[in-house]
């Protein structure tokens, strides 16, 4: 029963946002002045002439009022709600569809093996993770979260990811699209919101990831035949704060059968019942678990190891991961 009960009324608890007095008050309300009358007409009777006549009757009447009044304002609450929900819904649909999905749309780039996943923790998210190729042989990754949650951030997501792909696609060097996009998400930012990201960019034909960094969490590379491990960079300040950083370009040289590793502090800290994170530690035990053969099963394992750790907690932040074989 309880599983069967659990997601119905999981989703009227959250389409009533806290309304949920406007249904009570109304059934509590009229049992309680159907009772006072029901127990004086029994004692003393009701009809014209009585004690309690005048006062009984203009009871029902107002306890007829206020039903009607609590009963349409328990409708209108719920048609909102209901609207509300459906326009988070098609926002939901919207931004998701926006972000690449089709893993394999790059055959003349066979060296590359990529894959990502997002899972918001509201209806719409600030997170967003890109891919795309840039001239014959370069291919863009992007990861990015957002300060804040709900509509401001994933607003202010589709402009940071709209912005940063538009730079990085004239084929600039990675600092300068960094800094350009800093610049621009600066400007009409009265919000004052910000977005860490890492964007890289592979050269397919040397295997060289030139990357910056700007405040985001460090990535992960395992190479063909070791293990995966955190690798120190330098960090520069998040994007839409001062107008007036300069982003640092940062390498990399990959080999063949290398795999980078991309995600969001949602990740590793992702909160159980307990209340305990599941922090930097896990997720490189997990990575390291096996010899995954593709960027799917690098996520997917991810995936299946923090949904085991978080159980029946509530999700508390976006989870996005992007992951790059170079075969």
């Amino acid at each position: 029963y309880y599983k069967f009960l659990k997601t119905p009324f999981n989703d009227i608890f959250t389409a009533l946002n806290g309304k949920l007095g406007l249904f009570v008050v109304a059934p509590v309300q009229a049992f309680i002045a159907f009772y006072i009358i029901n127990l004086f007409t029994n004692l003393e009777g009701i009809y014209p002439g009585t004690t309690w006549f005048f006062p009984l009757y203009s009871m029902i009447c107002l306890t007829f009022v206020v039903e009607y009044v609590l009963l349409f304002n328990s409708v209108l609450w719920s048609a909102r709600a209901m609207k509300t929900s459906a326009e988070l819904d098609v926002a939901k649909n919207i931004q998701t569809t926006s972000l690449p999905h089709d893993f394999n749309a790059f055959p003349e780039l066979p060296d590359i093996n990529v894959y990502a996943s997002m899972n918001t923790a509201k209806e719409v998210g600030g997170d967003f993770y890109d891919f795309f190729k840039i001239g014959d042989h370069q291919f863009a990754v992007v990861i990015a979260d957002v300060s804040g949650k709900g509509v401001p951030a994933a607003m202010f997501m589709m402009r940071a990811r709209t912005i940063i792909r538009s730079y990085a696609e004239t084929g600039q060097p990675i600092e300068e699209v960094m800094t350009k996009a800093n610049a621009s998400l600066c400007k009409y930012n009265d919000a004052e919101m910000f977005v860490t990201a890492w964007a890289g960019v592979i050269d397919t034909e040397t295997g060289m990831l030139t990357f910056a960094n700007g405040g985001h969490n460090p990535r992960l590379i395992r190479k063909k035949d070791g293990a995966f491990e955190y690798l120190k960079m330098k960090t520069n300040f998040v994007l839409g704060s001062f107008d007036t950083v300069r982003y640092k370009r940062q390498e990399y040289q990959l080999e063949h059968g290398d795999t980078l590793y991309l995600y969001t502090d949602g990740v590793t800290e992702a909160m159980n019942v307990h209340k305990q994170l599941y922090g930097e530690d896990r997720l490189l035990n997990v990575l390291n678990k096996e010899h995954y053969s593709t960027a799917e099963n690098v996520i997917d394992a991810v995936k299946v190891d923090v949904a085991d750790f978080t159980f029946k907690a509530e999700q508390s932040d976006d989870i996005t991961m992007l992951s790059v074989f170079y075969n």
